[in-house]
């Protein structure tokens, strides 16, 4: 195992060992291995990089023989360890492993310029801010309900339009309905008063996803116009959800704001995981289909 690692249109996720980090690896190997072309799963452990020791430590540790290459060894165990425990859940999956040092959460942030996905467990803000693509958010507390719809957060901006065809990939290799919601404030859209409002906002969801509808003729498809603030009717939505799948910054978005306010809100208060999208990254097939590069 190197230190450097190619994480080049793959979905990669990290792992400390714990039960959190658990959960997360799971879902990303299960979700993973849905897809019609293999993806491989690379298994990340980062030793985290400590302040340097003062003159009188560092003796002590030169003095104990190969303390690197022991914590290095330790680490390498765990992540193998790890991925028997994937492979023996989903055999037919490609896994690959790496050791590397730094910052978790910037590590898996670089590997996002690249990576089909990036999966992460717990606190995910860095990642989700920082991250080229697309990052799937699991935390520990939501459940896994991969036969729940997938609830797609609409907006038209260029990471809104990724998450639409991200959205219908995923409905359409899961076999499970797609709920899409607006994902902006209907008044700034200049509606009339009250019912005109859910037509209008109903009307332009349509025309957003209107491609990937004929494009995924076998996913059943419900629009749906909550009253009130979007990100508060995608929260609801994910108690029985799948996932939710919204972009990294509307078009009400700020220029220099790297997550949007209802982002943000889902990723905070959602009951199922969270997949944000920012670019393509190493997710070459903008029609959806997730073919890997190789392919183009």
């Amino acid at each position: 195992m190197l230190n450097k690692f190619d994480s080049a249109g793959r979905w990669v996720v990290g792992t400390d060992g714990s039960l959190r980090a658990d959960k997360a690896v799971m879902w990303a190997a299960k979700h993973a291995s849905e897809r019609k072309v293999p993806v491989p799963l690379l298994i990340i452990h980062v030793i985290q990089e400590s302040p340097l020791p003062s003159a009188a430590a560092q003796d002590v540790i030169n003095d104990e023989l190969g303390h690197k290459d022991a914590v290095r060894l330790q680490a390498e165990r765990l992540v193998q360890d790890v991925a028997a425990r994937v492979h023996e859940s989903y055999p037919d999956l490609v896994i690959e492993t790496a050791v590397v040092r730094g910052q978790p959460e910037v590590v898996l942030a670089a590997a996002g310029a690249d990576a089909d996905q990036v999966v992460v467990g717990g606190s995910a803000d860095h990642v989700v801010a920082n991250a080229q693509g697309t990052v799937a958010v699991v935390p520990e507390h939501v459940e896994d309900r991969p036969e729940g719809p997938v609830v797609l957060g609409l907006d038209d901006s260029k990471e809104g339009r990724l998450a639409i065809a991200r959205a219908f990939q995923a409905a359409s290799l899961r076999g499970v309905p797609l709920i899409a919601m607006p994902a902006w404030e209907q008044s700034a859209r200049g509606e009339s008063p009250s019912g005109r409002r859910d037509e209008s906002a109903i009307e332009g969801a349509q025309r957003l996803i209107a491609d990937k509808v004929a494009e995924f003729p076998e996913v059943p498809v419900t629009v749906e116009a909550p009253s009130g603030r979007p990100e508060d009717g995608l929260t609801e939505a994910s108690r029985t959800a799948g996932m939710v799948v919204i972009g990294s910054r509307g078009r009400a978005g700020f220029t220099g704001l790297r997550l949007g306010a209802a982002t943000r809100h889902v990723l905070q208060n959602s009951y199922s995981p969270v997949v944000v999208t920012r670019g393509y990254a190493g997710w070459q097939d903008q029609t959806g289909r997730g073919l890997p590069v190789a392919a183009h």
